[in-house]
């Protein structure tokens, strides 16, 4: 079968090699004869942040880029794309994983035997743009990968083909839990090939109501600042998950008139021997920022939350490079002023 894959980003490129392995025939049952690749628009300065087209390039896959970074003129440029590039070329079947863009009815058309989106969720849960910042950052057990047919003029809301979970570790972080699904994703994708028709005669239909009532929405930076007044410990570590490895590198917080970035941190476990020492500061406020003497927590920084405690163990403040707690430590805070003063509510703060 003669594909066309659009993808895009780290998670794209995995269930692309996947594609690409089988199309080599790597695999036990070849199915993929021909592999070509839709991707999106260069990001100047970004190379790094298209994964995708950087392993056509290194394994000659032909590739595409038909969009500008003008919305606006979009359709015009996919009509473009058929007439002048695409439509003579004889594609079966179309994938579709972490490409970014809307594709056009009559880009649908043209597989025979139709089109898929690989989606990392357990649809109709979190459909949308976001599904792995959503599961990670209301702390779910489990994620999964929907294949699923695609549909014209909405995100995600096809039959879905083939559905598979699998268990969420507490400290799983967004690039590991999407490459994780990734690999699910481009096993799944063979099987789905090999089977095609049984999957189509078998597939499940998602109401109307449950695309409506489920949606993952795109995330903005504000989203990525932290409160430690506003939000619990877990809360805290939940968010630093959702966003840690995505476009918006990870988590910040404001320190003194710049930004801090949080590069590792993990909760304070409840009743363990972090938190117990840690209550040698009993009027410490959400916020504040603490220190422990003793050998293995002494590189840390914790920052007390409006319930409970996080460690630090990796930032950086803006325009420098991510590197270990106890270099921030050494040019920001005054050990020896935090250590005599353990009945205030902090001398340093995280706001």
């Amino acid at each position: 079968m003669n594909v066309l894959f659009f993808g895009t980003d780290i998670i794209a490129k995995t269930v692309l090699e996947a594609l690409h392995k089988n199309a080599l025939h790597q695999f036990k049952n070849p199915v993929v004869k021909d592999l070509a690749v839709v991707t999106s628009p260069d990001i100047i300065g970004k190379k790094n942040q298209q994964p995708v087209k950087l392993y056509c390039e290194q394994k000659k896959i032909p590739h595409y880029q038909p969009l500008s970074k003008n919305k606006d003129n979009h359709q015009n440029e996919w009509n473009s794309f058929i007439e002048q590039t695409i439509g003579s070329q004889k594609f079966d079947f179309g994938v579709a994983c972490s490409f970014g863009y809307m594709i056009p009815d009559n880009i649908i058309d043209l597989f025979p035997k139709g089109m898929v989106v690989i989606h990392p969720s357990l649809l109709p849960r979190y459909r949308g743009a976001s599904p792995l910042q959503y599961t990670l950052l209301n702390g779910d057990e489990e994620a999964g990968v929907s294949i699923l047919e695609i549909s014209k003029g909405k995100f995600d809301a096809g039959k879905i083909y083939i559905q598979e979970k699998i268990p969420v570790q507490p400290t799983t972080r967004y690039t590991e839990l999407g490459l994780e699904l990734a690999v699910l994703g481009g096993n799944r994708i063979i099987d789905l090939i090999e089977n095609l028709d049984y999957y189509k005669e078998n597939g499940i239909l998602q109401s109307e109501s449950s695309y409506k009532k489920s949606s993952a929405k795109k995330f903005d930076v504000e989203h990525t600042f932290i409160s430690f007044k506003e939000l619990s410990n877990n809360e805290v570590f939940n968010r630093y998950r959702a966003f840690y490895g995505t476009g918006y590198t990870t988590v910040r917080t404001k320190f003194q008139d710049g930004w801090f970035f949080i590069d590792e941190m993990g909760v304070v476990p409840q009743a363990g021997e972090e938190e117990t020492m840690l209550g040698e500061y009993p009027n410490a406020v959400a916020g504040s920022i603490w220190l422990l003497k003793a050998k293995k927590y002494k590189n840390n920084l914790y920052v007390k939350c409006k319930d409970g405690w996080v460690s630090i163990r990796g930032g950086y403040m803006e325009s420098t490079k991510p590197q270990p707690s106890y270099k921030f430590i050494e040019k920001f805070i005054n050990k020896e002023e935090v250590f005599a003063d353990k009945n205030s509510e902090g001398r340093y703060h995280f706001n």
